[in-house]
């Protein structure tokens, strides 16, 4: 029964930090500045007893299974102290970027409004007499603020669409298996984090409601006349807890981002294997003979001339040989009669593999009354017993009871953590946590979790996706007790805010084989972005559904190649889908694979670069073009960096596509050479052969490298770096390239500076590098390579020693430049 009530009778009780509280319900409001950019305010309903006292999101590091407690949450920032004035019934906070307005009318309703400093406009403004309103009937917690009409809302983590405005959407985790991915919702992750930027003002911020509770979000789906144009935010239980982020007034998307990750942290770099081709599909482990097929794969790989680094092992290595069910942790002896000689093989071919593990027991599994007695599982209070649900459990559709895991416990965290030991000890070197957004049906089941003194914590306030955050925690660090020289390669199908801090990388779940999966899971991939989720991709070709035809396979492929996650992956009546398919387009699906491998200098540049700020490694055209009117919406278009715009083929027999250039700068096409004026909307030919249409900014330096079977074969010897400056454009230009040895935790990290210079007028473009930190890895070269774009007559002339000049498979001359190593200091 809801019972909505909005606390009235506000009045100041503290300065530090700035406090009112309620004389008619006893809610209590607290404003407190972080940065100077970066403000906390929480609204505690009267019960609070119903609001958690630790965050498992707010950290930049590692935290306890228990959490760190809210009230330590400013000892990780500067805490600057902002004025705070008192006219009349407003209370005017203000730090060097924002003023914050705290109106006390009408009875003592309280709203806040929100400015940049010496800004007139609010950016930001709670909606009068709803604000801060909630469930006298039940636990929840509403924020109701107006909605302005010219906001543009961007995340909120994996959704349909990367333009939010006029939809709701679900703060909850389902098990989305053949969503649709033009509207489905809600998917697999949890992520209540959104950018706002003003088209006209150019005023960007970003808003973090930090509560696992499920909830929604509305952003003007909802529509009532009396109370004007808002948008609405719910949680269904705890207090409300929530962060602004202001990133100034010149659409700066990126300060935002930044600001994120001073609330919950940097990504985890992932290792540099994971860039390259990961194998998967539920196929080969459902095999009666799933050995021998993923033995022949390395071989067959070879054979095909397709580069792979990793392939993924599906449940099916743990189906019961007698009854079919899928128990994990446990070996299908009769599939895979010797996996450490099958690991071991596959090792030595230079790919490695991740299994699939799932975060419940079937109540027939050969554990179960083990972990029961330890209380691992979820709990059922009323019955003093595991919580008891339906599971998947054998063949599609089959399912069985089971139990969960309870991560918060001793008993589930053991378990887990030595069965994750014991395929870390057979020789598998990545985890694959899967299945785990924990759709518990009853929010009063319990976690052993005791963060509201000596009772357990219901599953309702402390929300499901703490289970998969913690499940993500345990799994990472049992594989770095095990190898803790060696970066982890976790990989999660849900999440929450934070957990990229253990997570390596993600994807859209189980998607649907059509164009439409296609086109629009590129929308889904870019707010994920804009979450942090720097390292995502989709599963090329379709989980479920009919058969990619070759068409459609191929312009997966090309536009998987440009995500930062690349993997072929699907459970097919027909068969498993794989590069060599379709021989009549193999060529094509090859050479896309390879030209990846060759982009991976670029795409682990970015990938470091995502460690260090937190920009996502895809970006939508918004990110660095917000004056733009086409790029402000541009959902199906995006940069790989700053400096490519990636535009694939979405439509079925198009070999063409029409791409909107953004204003500001002149793009070339990477395949043509030729030029185009920013601004501008091009036709251009896109023949099944050509992996999408592809263009960079005047002023990129895009490096490449060799050509191997998997990383690290061999030493990568070659960089090419390919030069793009529009002919009228003159000045200096510079990229840093960031490598290290690949999956160590030593920190050492090389930077080498590749530029260009062209002075007004002339026909010379010079090239030249810098060794900036030399850590004694990643420098494998001894010289790099520079071309210009094709058709480009200006002469390129070396800066520093001149290492000749070679011809390219293209006729394209190179220029080289000799690099000085000294061995940095560190």
């Amino acid at each position: 029964m809801r019972r909505e009530h909005t606390p009235l009778g506000f009045k100041e009780t503290s300065r530090s930090p700035l406090t009112f509280k309620s004389e008619s319900c006893n809610s209590i409001i607290t404003i407190r500045v972080l940065d100077e950019n970066i403000v906390h305010v929480r609204h505690l309903p009267p019960a609070p007893a119903k609001a958690l006292p630790v965050t498992h999101s707010i950290a930049t590091g590692d935290i306890p299974v228990t959490g760190r407690l809210r009230d330590d949450i400013p000892k990780g920032f500067e805490c600057p102290v902002p004025s705070i004035s008192h006219n009349e019934n407003v209370y005017t906070v203000a730090t060097s970027e924002v003023t914050i307005k705290v109106s006390i009318q009408d009875e003592g309703d309280l709203t806040i409004s929100w400015s940049g400093v010496n800004e007139k406009m609010p950016f930001l403004e709670d909606l009068n007499h709803r604000a801060y309103a909630y469930d006298k009937g039940g636990n929840g917690v509403w924020h109701h603020v107006r909605r302005q009409p010219d906001d543009l809302h961007y995340g909120l983590g994996e959704r349909s669409s990367l333009l939010l405005n006029r939809r709701r959407f679900r703060l909850e985790c389902l098990d989305a298996l053949g969503y649709l991915a033009d509207s489905g919702d809600p998917l697999y992750k949890f992520n209540p984090i959104y950018i706002t930027l003003n088209k006209t003002t150019m005023a960007t911020y970003g808003v973090f409601y930090d509560n696992l509770s499920t909830g929604y979000i509305d952003f003007g789906c909802e529509q009532d006349a009396f109370w004007g144009d808002y948008r609405a935010y719910y949680a269904s239980q705890g207090a409300l807890d929530y962060y602004i982020v202001y990133g100034g007034n010149q659409g700066n998307m990126e300060r935002v981002i930044e600001g994120f990750t001073k609330l919950v942290g940097l990504p985890q770099v992932p290792p540099k294997y994971a860039f390259g081709y990961l194998a998967s599909s539920m196929g080969y482990a459902e095999s009666d003979d799933a050995q021998q097929l993923l033995e022949a794969f390395p071989d067959l790989c070879r054979k095909h001339s397709i580069p792979c680094d990793l392939i993924h092992l599906s449940s099916g290595y743990t189906v019961d040989e007698i009854t079919g069910a899928r128990n994990v942790f446990t070996w299908n002896r009769k599939r895979f009669p010797n996996p450490q000689r099958l690991f071991a093989n596959l090792r030595n071919a230079g790919i490695r593999v991740t299994a699939n593990i799932k975060p419940w027991l079937l109540s027939q599994h050969p554990m179960y009354s083990a972990v029961a007695a330890a209380k691992g599982f979820v709990w059922d209070c009323d019955e003093d017993a595991p919580s008891v649900m339906r599971f998947w459990s054998a063949g599609g559709g089959d399912h069985a009871n089971g139990s969960y895991f309870d991560f918060t416990s001793k008993g589930g965290w053991d378990f887990w953590s030595q069965g994750v030991a014991s395929l870390l000890d057979m020789g598998i070197e990545s985890i694959w946590n899967d299945n785990n957004e924990f759709g518990i049906n009853d929010d009063m089941h319990t976690y052993a979790l005791k963060s509201l003194g000596s009772s357990k914590t219901p599953v309702g306030l402390a929300g499901r996706t703490l289970q998969t955050f913690l499940m993500a925690k345990c799994s990472y660090d049992t594989m770095v007790s095990k190898f803790p020289n060696r970066r982890p390669f976790l990989v999660t199908r849900s999440g929450s805010p934070g957990i990229h801090r253990y997570v390596s990388m993600s994807w859209s779940g189980d998607n649907t084989t059509s164009w439409s999966t296609l086109k629009h899971n590129i929308a889904t991939g870019l707010g994920a972005g804009l979450s942090l989720l720097p390292f995502y991709g989709h599963d090329i070709g379709g989980f479920v559904g009919p058969r990619p035809s070759p068409e459609l396979f191929v312009r997966w492929v090309q536009n998987g190649i440009f995500h930062p996650r690349f993997t072929i992956h699907s459970w097919k009546d027909e068969g498993i889908t794989e590069p060599w398919m379709y021989p009549e387009v193999l060529p094509i699906v090859r050479d896309a694979i390879q030209f990846r491998y060759k982009l991976l200098p670029h795409l682990y540049t970015l990938a470091h670069e995502a460690n260090r700020t937190g920009h996502p490694v895809i970006r939508p055209l918004v990110y660095h073009f917000p004056k733009d009117p086409y790029c402000q919406s541009a959902s199906f278009e995006f940069m790989l960096g700053p400096f490519l715009l990636i535009a694939s083929v979405l439509e079925e027999a198009a070999v063409s596509r029409q791409v909107h250039l953004p204003f500001g700068v002149d793009w070339c096409c990477i395949w043509s050479g030729m030029w185009y004026k920013g601004g501008s909307d091009v036709v251009v030919n896109v023949p099944l052969e050509q992996h999408g249409a592809v263009f960079a900014r005047s002023g990129s330096l895009i490096p490449t490298g060799g050509l191997m079977n998997y990383v690290g074969e061999k030493a990568d010897t070659e960089r090419l770096i390919y030069v793009y400056i529009g002919a009228q454009d003159y000045g200096r230009w510079e990229y840093i390239m960031m490598d290290d040895q690949g999956e160590n935790v030593d920190g050492r990290l090389s930077m080498v500076a590749v530029y260009a210079e062209c002075d007004e007028g002339d026909n010379v473009v010079r090239v030249g590098v810098d060794v900036l930190v030399d850590a004694g890895v990643g420098i494998a070269y001894s010289r790099v390579w520079f071309v210009l774009p094709h058709g480009d007559s200006r002469t390129m002339v070396p800066i520093g020693t001149d290492a000749g000049q070679r011809t390219g498979d293209d006729g394209r001359t190179h220029v080289g430049v000799r690099i000085l190593r000294q061995l940095s200091d560190l």
